[in-house]
């Protein structure tokens, strides 16, 4: 069968041992129980004491068993896929365009010690003419061979038959879900939230379906239903005024406040008890102050659980107990934006923390944004931030300070101060690339010890960048200035 042209390929082999430590961590494991098993069974330890011994015996048998079993996963690692004009070639197996009926990608992310995503164990399924090829790999998020799927989807989705999903199947430009019948043609936006594909209706504000993006022909359908957005007319919806549609929602999990309050607790617990053991004259007021602190900390809670915060595609609305508050992006002077990476002993990652101030202009108070997560990296708000934040400006140069007896023009023109020519640096000065930096600054001299430190926190300034979810109309479509820019 031939596919046509080539027209990109790419290999990726078997990860390092490193990356899928499993067969050389359960063979060192082995020989510790296998060495201590065969020193008691060839000596008189193992009468003393036989059942020892056995499950030493017995944990040196797992141990191998699961070195073998892992092994022959990783020699199932590795994968070659080429894209041709008529099809595509997996591991060898040609599958052509007009014959595969389903294409599925399955990601099990790999995470450091900051809970940032490190690598992905990808899984491709391709389906059709009764065959079924598979492939497996460890790639960084990065180097998954993202376009060349993506190509693949639109190209399947570009043939004329029917396709099929995990609650949903599209025939003759209909689209079928939940009961429903929903005209590809009506789709106005697409995109990828909280890995999830999502699809919106004209003048709809939420989502009307939302399916997982490792779910079977989930890229189809984000093909289909993209291209079917571009090329729809465009229709007044609520994207083209007010807030736009409703992208993602954050708010801080349950399990984090519970686990915020049993610290809490565990320290108004030992103030306690330090009050009752040193401070017996004063343990009225202690236990009042206790009982005081405790009842805000409960305040604090609810509202930390109540929280929740809507991103649109053109402002942030905040539901609290005390309300609720919209700002729109176009209307953010600066913002200061932090996020807290927490992580026991370099080890346990116990979440990132972000704490967003947004100003608006004028005297208005700042909208707070305060979020808890156990994952690293968000996805999601990353786009958010970048779209409603642009590069520092540098201010305007200062006059140059007049030295004593020198006279200045005052009506004239300041010019700026010239920078001093790049001057060769001390040797010593040079201590910092080597691997001992601490220890040699510490006895080098105050003078030739110092180096650049951190720059200080500056608020962002802000500038709205026109631009939304792939809307209708296309690129020839009118975009609300001050939208979030979301690459689908």
């Amino acid at each position: 069968m031939s596919l046509g042209r080539e027209i990109v390929a790419a290999t990726i082999g078997r990860p390092r041992f490193r990356e899928y430590p499993g067969p050389p961590t359960c063979a060192i494991l082995f020989l510790p129980f296998a060495a201590l098993a065969a020193f008691g069974f060839l000596t008189f330890r193992a009468q003393l004491s036989p059942g020892f011994y056995w499950f030493v015996a017995f944990c040196a048998a797992l141990m191998l068993a699961g070195a073998l079993i892992t092994f022959a996963i990783w020699l199932r690692f590795g994968v070659t896929i080429s894209l041709h004009e008529l099809g595509v070639v997996l591991n060898g197996q040609e599958m052509p365009f007009a014959g595969i009926e389903s294409v599925t990608v399955r990601d099990k992310r790999r995470f450091d010690e900051t809970a940032t995503v490190k690598a992905l164990t990808r899984t491709i399924l391709i389906e059709g003419a009764g065959r079924k090829v598979k492939a497996l790999y460890v790639a960084k998020p990065g180097e998954a061979l993202d376009h060349i799927l993506d190509h693949i989807a639109e190209r399947v989705a570009a043939e004329p038959r029917p396709r099929a999903g995990k609650g949903w199947r599209v025939e003759q430009g209909t689209l079928h879900a939940r009961g429903t019948m929903v005209p590809l043609s009506t789709i106005s936006a697409a995109g990828i939230f909280e890995r999830d594909v999502r699809l919106w209706r004209h003048r709809d504000e939420a989502h009307f379906l939302s399916v997982p993006y490792d779910s079977k022909n989930a890229r189809v359908l984000l093909a289909l239903a993209s291209n079917r957005a571009v090329e729809a007319i465009a229709e007044p919806s609520s994207s083209e005024s007010g807030i736009g549609r409703l992208l993602f929602a954050r708010r801080t999990t349950i399990a984090s406040v519970l686990g915020n309050t049993i610290l809490v607790a565990f320290g108004l617990a030992l103030a306690w008890l330090c009050v009752d053991r040193f401070l017996p004259q004063l343990q009225t007021l202690g236990n009042g102050a206790i009982l005081g602190l405790a009842a805000l900390w409960i305040l604090h809670a609810i509202y930390r659980t109540s929280a929740r915060y809507d991103f649109h595609e053109r402002a942030v609305v905040r539901h609290t107990l005390l309300g609720i508050r919209t700002l729109a992006y176009a209307d953010i002077h600066a913002m200061t934006w932090r996020e807290t990476v927490t992580v026991f002993e370099h080890v346990i990652p116990m979440g990132t923390t972000v704490h967003a101030s947004l100003f608006p202009a004028g005297d208005a108070a700042p909208l707070k944004i305060v979020l808890h997560r156990f994952r690293g990296a968000d996805g999601d708000l990353e786009p958010v931030r970048t779209s409603i934040a642009r590069p520092h400006r540098r201010p305007p140069p200062r006059a140059p300070r007049p030295r004593p007896g020198s006279a200045v023009d005052v009506q004239g023109p300041i010019h700026p101060r010239r920078h001093r020519p790049p001057q060769t640096p001390h040797p010593l000065r040079r201590a910092h690339r080597h691997p001992l930096r601490r220890r040699l600054l510490h006895v080098l001299p105050r003078h030739l010890a110092q180096t650049p430190g951190p720059p200080p926190r500056r608020r962002h300034q802000l500038l709205p960048r026109p631009g939304a979810v792939r809307d209708a109309g296309g690129a020839a479509g009118h975009r609300a200035r001050g939208s979030v820019v979301v690459s689908v």
